[in-house]
Parts: structure tokens; C-alpha cells; sequence
């Protein structure tokens, strides 16, 4: 492994996805090391969603085999991350120019889904290219407030024992406009011949594997535009509360400016949040 400097993508057969099945890792000879796997929109150079494995990782190829996500079916693929720091761009214009009479407040920037390398732990090294396709617009004040207590969350939990994360987006942000009319406009930027919209969920489906229990459904709002008792009864009953691990979560998830967070059963969000793996 020390000659390998990096991963690739593969392309495969992804459970749940109604669109283009990936897997990123690398091969030593005939064994797979697989570290994610994705369900990818080629036709809009999009990702639905992400899994891959959160526990405690060893420096020691059969017990990173057994920890695969998924398999290798297709042969290998390049997918550019020349774009990147061209929709960096676009979001910095776009925020600027249509948030400008919500500043500071309203801060969005392109950031990683799901922190890869931090869960791989010795192997992170190899995760460096996974982010042409782990890469969305965020919220700042989600995703360096309570989204880092859900990440910690998550790692506290699995430094003993085997999660598998599955995490997407869903919605659309949107703003009012400052027209004295009362009217809404979503929140979108361009990134060559694509309208990107910015995403008004991010979630996480979290469950451990070899338990008989579903798992559970972390939602984070992606936005400051919103209405927490309209928007959460629409996709669920919040059960945060009752999830004994989540307890550092619960003092501040109801923060709106830090912000908020909600949880949801499983078979709940199948039909009400989109990009939800389709099992």
C-alpha cells in the first residue's frame, strides 16, 4: 500500500439508487479497498448521495476488506474536479449579490459532505481525489456549528463499533426577495452549463451494522430562511430526544443560528425526503 498514492473510481451497482452506481478506493491485485461508495447523476454531473463506514480503522488490509461499502463491478472512470474551485467562485458571486440585505447572517461556501479522510484514520490519506463528488453548499453556521456536534456525535459512537453512513441533501433554500412584494426566490448559482440549487437539507442515515434496530435519520437545516414547525412537520415526527447518544446534540440543536437540527425514523423520509436510497 506505501506505492499507492491515491484512490480512484470505479464505477458498480450502488443498493438504493435509481441513477449511476460509484465506488472510490483502489485495488492490490484481485481485493477491492473500497472507502465510499456513491449514486452519482452523470447527466447532471451530480451526487445523490454518499455511504461509507464509520469505526475505528487498523493498519491492516484484511480488516479494511471487511469494511468495504461496496464492490468493484465496473472498470475504472475520471470524473474532473477542475470545476471545484470554479463553483467555489460562482457561490462566493452569487451569495454576494443576492444576500447582500442579509449579510453576515446568510454566509453559504462550498465544503465536504461527509468528512472521509477524518473517518479513515490511518488510510485519510488516500481520500484526498473523493472530493469531486463529496463537495456541497453549505451553510456556515450549520456546518461549523451543530453539524460538527452530529459529526462527533458519530465518531464518539464509533470508535467501538461499525456504522454505516448513508448522506445526501434534499430541498431548495429559499430567500426573500427585497422587492417590498412579498415574493420567495430559490438560491441557485451556475457552474459551466449547470444551475446548481443550494440545498435546504442535509442529512445523514446513520445504523449500526449487525443490529436489528433501523438506525436513525439526522436532518440539518441548510438555511436561516426557515420555519421550523412548518418544515419539520411536513417530513416527520422529530425524535432527537430520545436517542441516548445524541444527548451532546440535544443542548443546542434547536439553536437556529447554529443551525437546526431534527431526527426522523427511517421508514418516515423513504417518500418525503428526496434523495433518500431507495431500498
Amino acid at each position: 500500500m506505501a506505492c499507492l498514492s491515491t484512490s480512484q473510481f470505479f464505477m458498480t451497482t450502488t443498493a438504493g439508487c435509481q441513477k449511476d452506481g460509484f465506488v472510490f478506493g483502489f485495488s492490490i491485485g484481485k481485493l477491492p479497498v473500497i472507502f465510499a461508495e456513491f449514486c452519482f447523476d452523470l447527466l447532471q454531473m451530480k451526487t445523490i448521495f454518499v455511504h461509507y463506514v464509520a469505526t475505528a480503522r487498523v493498519p491492516y488490509l484484511e480488516k479494511q476488506l471487511a469494511l468495504n461499502p461496496g464492490n468493484i463491478t465496473g472498470s475504472a472512470v475520471f470524473l474532473d474536479s477542475n470545476y471545484i474551485e470554479e463553483e467555489k467562485r460562482s457561490i462566493q458571486t452569487t451569495v454576494s449579490d443576492a444576500m447582500r440585505p442579509y449579510a453576515p447572517s446568510a454566509e453559504f461556501q462550498l465544503d465536504e459532505l461527509i468528512p472521509l479522510a477524518t473517518s479513515l484514520g490511518i488510510f485519510g490519506r488516500y481520500a484526498k481525489d473523493f472530493r469531486t463528488t463529496n463537495m456541497i453548499a453549505w451553510w456556515k453556521p450549520l456546518k461549523f456549528g451543530n453539524w460538527k456536534l452530529v459529526e462527533a456525535a458519530i465518531e464518539k459512537i464509533s470508535a467501538n463499533s461499525v456504522y454505516d453512513i448513508y448522506a445526501g441533501t434534499a430541498g431548495r433554500v429559499v430567500y426573500p426577495n427585497n422587492d417590498n412584494c412579498m415574493s420567495t426566490e430559490e438560491l441557485t448559482y451556475k457552474v459551466d452549463d449547470y444551475q446548481r440549487n443550494v440545498p435546504l437539507y442535509v442529512w445523514n442515515y446513520v445504523s449500526e451494522r449487525d443490529n436489528e434496530d433501523p438506525g436513525v435519520v439526522i436532518i440539518g437545516v441548510n438555511s436561516p430562511f426557515f420555519e421550523a414547525e412548518k418544515g419539520i412537520g411536513d417530513i416527520c415526527k422529530d425524535i432527537c430526544d430520545g436517542i441516548e447518544w445524541f444527548k451532546a446534540v440535544n443542548r443546542f440543536r434547536k439553536m437556529a443560528a447554529m443551525g437546526y437540527i431534527f431526527c426522523c425514523r427511517p421508514e418516515e423520509v423513504r417518500e418525503t425526503l428526496a434523495n433518500f436510497p431507495q431500498f
